[in-house]
């Protein structure tokens, strides 16, 4: 309590009669009295008396108190508290205190009590009172403290909201002292409120910014508010902390500045994500810029937001001319209508203009064209490409464009048309076998000789696959060619070229002997001949026949000297027992004695594939194909084999006849 409170309770004492005054020189003593004093005394004090007896009856009220509870003279005086107590709510809350039957003095602070749609506080007093008479009542005194008791809660509201904050509050009188410091301050800077309090707030400023210090605070002096100020701040432990800083003046009652509110956010986090974003924006136009195409990106109303160094040369417009513009219609090639298919706006080409000109797949127009003006008037044949660019959401937010210089890349594709043309033109009138195919096997084009080895003419030819499955209609075997097929592409694309014997089913039923050959021309397509063998088969077959007939009248030597092919004879173990000149020239020998006895394996560059197919003639099977022959000086040889069983009557193989023809004259020697 102070001295004014202490008066004030006297001055409620001496009206209520609880007490008396007596003045002794400058000295005013109370001493307990027992009388009630004069009602005049009432009137005198800004509070409101109600007296009650002992009943509770209304005995008097002065005019305050009649005001602070909204009632009449004549509704309340003389009249039982408990009956008006349900009419008056200030009347209500004390008959509410009252009615606990308490004895002693009671005061109850910040009493709500509603008045219309407006809740009043007031602090309520009730003091037992005995009366000139000797009866007792009560005497109740009332003040309103609705707007102290709402400043209260308002500063406390405050108070906690400040607590709250994760901000930093700081505040500081006009000499920069800190006098406020919440706990927000205290995890930004690391300080705590009692290291804090007192000192200088120059404490969290960066040597370096003594001039800001001084520059912020004359503008709050002047009365101005500083907002989200960027700046950076020094913490405890001696970390920068970018921060944004906003402060205010503090004014009091008569708007005069007595201090400072500096509210600061730690703004490190965004300032790191904003440095990610510009790296990324340096990123991707960096990207942008070196891109080989020429490149611009616009925003929906059409601005020019990037634009590159190749845009530059096509259009003589330099980035810093075009960036931010969108009236370029003139200097950007299909700039109108690439933009405009792609807003859907007007002027966009319609009908048979995007038809034959521009070709759009979903949120994508493509466009090829001659433009005379590109490249400062030398002109180009330019490719043009435009996408929308969507965001997160997947909603548009603009559009790129790329812009490609193919005059080379046309003409180039002109004299690739020009060479298939000639292609076609020499598959078709080769006097040979001849197909393009790709790596699928997929027929490109082929001439009639071609077709003709399988039974076709070239414009019902299958396709490959069906070809495939109509030329080897076993399965087994049909694997065993196209594994053939990809390990022919392989060899092929080394520049290896090899040749393939198949057995092959025509369009007839007829089954041939072919050998393929495969070379690679441009990337993934192939020149493919086909021999059919099946002549020099039937051949091999009446010499064979002639052979054994002679042979058994005795004259086959002559009849094997005087064939063209080289032909070996064999027991059925595969010990050669016969040659002929022709072989032995082939193979580089000079007299049969050097062949003689030796096993035909030796004659091959693979003696196992040569074991394998021995040992299917010996179990009475022809066969016909490729082999490589291996020579004295060891040399390797392509030559087209025939191998035949020779039985008696009984059925039994007797012997093995092999007939080889060369399948180029680079080994210089008779055939």
């Amino acid at each position: 309590m102070n001295r004014n409170s202490v008066a004030k309770y006297l001055e409620i004492l001496l009206i209520s009669g609880q007490v008396t005054m007596d003045e002794i020189g400058n000295a005013k003593v109370y001493t307990l009295s027992r009388r009630v004093p004069i009602s005049a005394w009432m009137d005198t004090t800004s509070d409101g008396i109600l007296i009650l007896d002992t009943d509770l009856g209304v005995i008097r009220a002065n005019d305050r108190f009649l005001h602070l509870a909204g009632a009449k003279r004549d509704d309340v005086i003389n009249q039982p508290l408990p009956e008006i107590a349900a009419e008056v709510p200030v009347i209500s809350a004390i008959y509410d205190i009252l009615a606990e039957g308490d004895d002693r003095e009671v005061t109850v602070e910040a009493v709500p009590v509603r008045c219309g749609d407006e809740r009043r506080y007031y602090r309520t007093k009730c003091i037992p009172t005995v009366f000139e008479d000797g009866r007792r009542g009560a005497t109740v005194i009332l003040e309103d403290t609705t707007i102290q008791t709402k400043t209260h809660a308002l500063e406390a509201l405050l108070a906690c909201i400040v607590d709250s904050s994760d901000d930093a509050i700081i505040g500081e009188d006009l000499d920069g002292t800190i006098v406020s410091w919440n706990p927000g301050a205290y995890r930004l800077y690391g300080y705590p409120a009692e290291e804090a309090i007192g000192r200088p707030i120059s404490l969290l400023f960066p040597p370096e910014r003594e001039g800001e210090l001084l520059y912020l605070r004359d503008r709050v002096r002047r009365g101005e508010r500083v907002e989200h100020f960027e700046t950076v701040r020094i913490a405890k432990d001696g970390s920068a902390i970018n921060v944004s800083v906003t402060l205010s003046p503090i004014l009091d009652q008569h708007s005069e500045i007595i201090g400072v509110s500096t509210i600061t956010r730690n703004i490190s986090t965004q300032k790191a994500a904003e440095a990610k974003i510009d790296r990324a924006n340096w990123l991707l136009s960096g990207i942008i810029d070196s891109l080989p195409d020429a490149t611009f990106v616009v925003d929906t109303e059409g601005r020019i937001i990037a634009w590159n160094r190749e845009m530059e040369a096509l259009t003589s417009l330099v980035k810093r001319d075009a960036l931010g513009k969108d009236k370029l219609v003139d200097a950007v090639p299909f700039y109108r209508e690439l933009l405009g298919i792609m807003n859907g706006c007007a002027g966009a080409p319609e009908g048979a203009a995007i038809q034959t000109g521009f070709r759009r797949t979903g949120d994508t127009v493509v466009s090829t064209g001659h433009c005379p003006g590109a490249y400062g008037g030398k002109g180009a044949y330019l490719w043009a490409k435009v996408s929308s660019i969507l965001d997160q959401n997947g909603d548009r937010i603009g559009s790129i464009a790329s812009i490609r210089d193919i005059t080379d890349l046309s003409a180039a594709e002109e004299r690739l048309r020009q060479s298939e043309r000639r292609l076609r033109l020499a598959v078709t009138h080769a006097p040979f076998a001849l197909s393009v195919i790709d790596r699928a096997g997929h027929f490109i084009c082929c001439n009639k000789t071609f077709a003709d080895v399988f039974g076709y003419t070239p414009d019902d030819l299958p396709p490959g696959k069906e070809l495939l499955y109509q030329a080897f209609p076993d399965p087994p075997y049909r694997r065993e060619v196209h594994a053939a097929w990809k390990e022919f592409v392989c060899q092929a694309e080394k520049g290896l070229t090899e040749s393939r014997t198949c057995r092959v089913r025509c369009r007839d039923g007829e089954l041939k002997i072919v050998i393929f050959r495969a070379a690679p021309l441009t990337e993934g397509t192939y020149l493919l001949t086909c021999e059919d063998l099946s002549e020099a088969r039937r051949i091999f077959s009446l010499l064979l026949s002639e052979m054994l007939e002679m042979r058994r009248a005795g004259g086959g030597q002559e009849i094997s000297e005087q064939t063209g092919a080289a032909v070996a004879l064999t027991d059925p173990a595969g010990y050669i027992s016969f040659i002929n000149p022709v072989l032995l020239g082939l193979w580089g020998y000079t007299v049969q004695e050097e062949l003689l006895n030796r096993h035909a394996t030796e004659l091959w560059d693979d003696p196992g594939e040569a074991s394998d197919i021995f040992a299917r003639v010996r179990q009475g099977a022809d066969w016909c194909g490729m082999m490589r022959g291996r020579a004295r000086d060891g040399t390797a040889f392509p030559v087209l084999v025939t191998a035949d069983p020779i039985g008696d009557e009984t059925g039994r193989v007797t012997a093995l006849v092999l007939a080889a023809v060369p399948l180029n004259h680079s080994r210089n020697r008779p055939v």
